[in-house]
């Protein structure tokens, strides 16, 4: 049995490298931004987003099933963990040349198939280093995944900022990557061989295959359609817009992918707490999810309300003049923002309920809605239509799926109508002062001063109290 002790001590070791690596990653990219301009760094991202989306065909779900498998069963999983690097190695030889292939088929640039052959060979490496994270996941210690997660970012971090001090073109930020690649996974091979004490070998053994690939399969699709609709767009707008276009919408998106942080850390917290109660009480699960879905409306609202009324003195501030369409990106994306948050408790209700089929079945949808609005849009539109797009995904999700758990929230319909309309009101105070006030003083001063209003806004409409808190903390009714 795992204690909590374990559990609280291995989230606290995720989210703080979490953290560290997005704010670490944020800055860099900033700066790779602000350096190198819109059409470049629109390069640099959809190489990265092109290659990171070919990967799942490598990983195909294999790296969650070994999860559960070793948690399950520690030391005969072994034959597992050695046909998983039998099958990557394979899927890799395959996939790599495809994804190649797939770029000329394209008729991207030959500047941006070049930088597609190196972060193909990231994305190749990063497949291999998430599979020995994800093993050693099983044993249930978390800190040497967050120590290698950290050092594979600064390394990246200060390689890439001295190719950046010598001037050195934009391609070679991709080994500044590779490097960062590179350091994470030798770090990830070193601790699955010294601390798992499995005995690994590489001759393939079909019996096992076989039952890597059954054991894994539910999680392929679910993967799959999770990556194409997360990077689809990054990799058709060079296609159908321009780099340019492409570097503007990866401005925008950066923040909105790293804001997913606070969800998914939300939500793994309260997903054992879910599955636990399904078990016994299952009207437990609709309590904890209802609390779930006010307590991200009350982060994500102001925050999705501040890029709205912010966006244009936030790319001023954080990039340049040159990045000035990003602003209407931002706007655009902001019910993206919102779909995407409140989506996360709602996939943890269906995956504690047993009906991880639901969930797959959803990505589907967002992948289809997803490459046909991408179609459709960005020639017409270029980065903005791939915005809206993004925004019309993320709201099917969070529509289809509050449907799909309609009978589990239900019950507690009138606790989250009365406490959104408490966030909607202490947000449209917030947005109150950020209009009266963002023409006439610095926006440093604007945005603490919107956050004061909305805390006191919070305060005196009562929006959650502090025994909700405390429920929330211990799960518990």
């Amino acid at each position: 049995m795992i204690s909590p002790q374990r559990v609280a001590k291995n989230t606290i070791y995720t989210l703080s490298s979490a953290v560290s690596q997005k704010l670490l990653t944020m800055a860099f990219f900033i700066i790779v931004a602000r350096y190198y301009g819109p059409a470049e760094q629109g390069h640099y991202s959809s190489a990265l987003a092109f290659a990171t989306l070919f990967s799942i065909f490598i990983d195909l779900g294999i790296s969650s099933a070994l999860t559960r498998e070793t948690a399950r069963r520690h030391q005969s999983a072994a034959p597992l963990v050695s046909q998983m690097f039998v099958l990557r190695l394979a899927s890799a030889l395959i996939v790599y040349p495809g994804m190649i292939a797939i770029a000329y088929a394209f008729h991207y640039p030959l500047s941006l198939i070049a930088m597609i052959v190196v972060a193909g060979v990231i994305a190749v490496v990063d497949t291999f280093t998430v599979a020995c994270w994800f093993v050693l996941r099983g044993f249930q210690n978390l800190m040497y995944e967050s120590i290698g997660g950290a050092l594979a970012v600064f390394a990246m971090v200060v390689s890439g900022f001295s190719f950046i001090a010598f001037g050195l073109p934009i391609q070679s930020l991709l080994w500044s990557v590779l490097i960062g690649s590179g350091v994470n996974f030798a770090i990830s091979l070193f601790t699955l061989l010294a601390k798992s004490g499995l005995s690994l070998s590489l001759r393939p053994n079909f019996p096992s295959l076989r039952e890597l690939i059954r054991i894994s399969a539910p999680f392929a699709a679910a993967g799959i359609f999770a990556r194409i609709y997360t990077f689809g767009d990054m990799s058709l707008l060079p296609a159908l817009a321009s780099a340019q276009a492409a570097g503007w919408y990866a401005a925008g998106q950066k923040v909105m992918l790293a804001l997913n942080i606070i969800p998914a850390s939300l939500s793994s917290s309260m997903y054992p707490a879910m599955s636990a109660s399904f078990a016994s009480h299952k009207e437990r699960v609709g309590f904890l999810c209802s609390r779930g879905l006010l307590y991200l409306a009350i982060v994500v609202l102001p925050i999705a309300a501040g890029m709205f009324l912010f966006a244009r003195h936030l790319v001023l501030f954080v990039y340049s003049e040159s990045y000035l369409p990003t602003a209407r990106v931002f706007e655009l994306l902001t019910p993206a923002i919102v779909g995407g948050f409140l989506s996360f408790p709602l996939g943890a209700v269906l995956a504690s309920a047993n009906r991880q089929g639901v969930n797959t079945a959803i990505g589907a949808i967002c992948a289809f809605v997803n490459i046909v609005g991408n179609c459709l849009l960005i020639p017409l539109f270029a980065e903005r239509g791939a915005a809206i797009t993004a925004s019309l995904t993320y709201l099917t999700q969070f529509f289809v799926s509050l449907v799909c758990t309609w009978e589990y929230i239900r019950p507690n319909l009138s606790f989250l109508i009365l406490g959104c309309a408490r966030v909607l009101l202490a947000t449209a105070g917030m947005a109150c002062f950020v209009i009266l006030t963002r023409d006439s003083f610095p926006v440093l001063f604007v945005v603490a001063g919107s956050m004061l209003v909305y805390a006191v806004c919070v305060v005196l409409f009562r929006v959650v109290r502090i025994s909700e808190m405390r429920t929330l903390i211990f799960f518990r009714k």
